[in-house]
């Protein structure tokens, strides 16, 4: 299974010895179709400085075999001198630069954009980004840190409105919070309901540990949900205790997902999920980032269609009994939706 693509396997079995006589022989061989994909999933990860939370990722992405990690830092030490990025990936540090070329993030499974300053996260890098995200169906992850990110980059603007980064996010206003006492996150149902915020099974387990556990979470930058993003996890300030759950849960938003153009977003607002570590190694840490990868990379298959629609089955293949699931997605270019409009879709099949 060297090869990219879709693959028939069968199992066959022989008579134990030769002239045995069966009365059914139907049973003896089966086959199945799977697809066969570079399992390495490409993470660029890219921060502005080598803060814990980008020293802890690195470690947990770099001891998955199954994630190819490139890595950006542009505030380094180089003892004095300047390394080319060829020096620099040849022993084994990061590069100070964005990847060069007009396709350069087009192999990447997915982008986690750390706390990275206006000087190195300029106009033309976020530009960049947003058609990676809106036409190329990328995965962008988003993590907060208390220099920059997201809050440097809230109020951008451009000719035509609210700047790339900030079209991307899926919250406004992100304001960064620090009790005395700590954050305890709160997990939305979606949020309990989507598989990379499990961390244990158990539902009482999962929620204690995004809640904070041992201690709450130290630090956070929360923000409005925008409309059409979904809140996973938030704050719920009891300033709002008498508001409507699903309303007091949007307007404190800490982890929030939402899909733009052909690709998705994903905000994580705290700077310290390392603390997953405490007491448990890389169990939990690893857990919820290799977990959001394998979610990002997952999100690449709608790539049949045009400028207008993107569309794809959610397997490879089905059994006859299996009911078949197509997704699809629709380009900003098409506008807004309007009420009554009418959807439709025609199915071939092949013999």
């Amino acid at each position: 299974l060297e090869a990219v693509g879709q693959r028939t396997l069968t199992a066959a079995v022989k008579p134990l010895f030769e002239g045995a006589e069966e009365v059914v022989t139907t049973n003896n061989r089966l086959s199945t179709t799977v697809s066969v994909a570079d399992d390495r999933i490409r993470v660029l990860l890219v921060d502005g400085q080598g803060r814990w939370e980008f020293h802890y990722l690195t470690a947990a992405l770099e001891r998955d075999r199954l994630v190819e990690v490139k890595k950006v830092l542009f505030e380094q030490p180089r003892l004095g001198r300047k390394l080319s990025p060829e020096a620099a990936e040849k022993a084994g540090l990061p590069s100070d630069r964005w990847p060069e070329g007009e396709d350069a993030l087009g192999g990447y499974g997915c982008i986690i954009l750390g706390d990275v300053g206006p000087d190195d996260l300029t106009l033309a890098e976020r530009q960049r980004l947003e058609r990676w995200v809106s036409e190329g169906g990328g995965t962008l992850v988003v993590s907060a840190g208390k220099r920059w990110m997201p809050q440097e980059y809230a109020e951008e603007s451009s000719a035509g409105g609210p700047g790339p980064l900030s079209r991307l996010l899926p919250v406004l206003n992100p304001r960064a919070l620090a009790p005395e006492e700590g954050l305890a996150l709160t997990l939305t149902r979606a949020g309990e309901e989507q598989k990379f915020m499990e961390l244990e099974g158990e539902r009482e387990e999962n929620a204690a540990l995004w809640a904070g556990h041992p201690r709450p979470w130290g630090w956070a930058a929360v923000g409005l949900a925008k409309p059409g993003a979904t809140v996973l996890a938030g704050w719920l300030d009891p300033k709002d205790a008498h508001l409507r759950p699903a309303e007091r849960e949007r307007r404190n938003a800490a982890v929030a997902r939402q899909s733009y153009g052909f690709g998705r977003m994903l905000y994580v607002g705290v700077d310290s999920t390392w603390r997953l570590r405490y007491k448990a190694g890389d169990l939990y840490h690893h857990r919820f980032w290799g977990q959001v990868v394998r979610w990002a990379a997952g999100g690449r298959p709608l790539m049949a269609g045009n400028e207008w629609v993107r569309f794809g089955p959610s397997q490879p293949s089905y059994t006859p009994d299996e009911a078949v699931q197509v997704t699809a997605r629709l380009s900003e270019k098409l506008g807004a939706l309007k009420p009554g409009m009418l959807a439709g879709a025609r199915g071939i099949a092949l013999e």
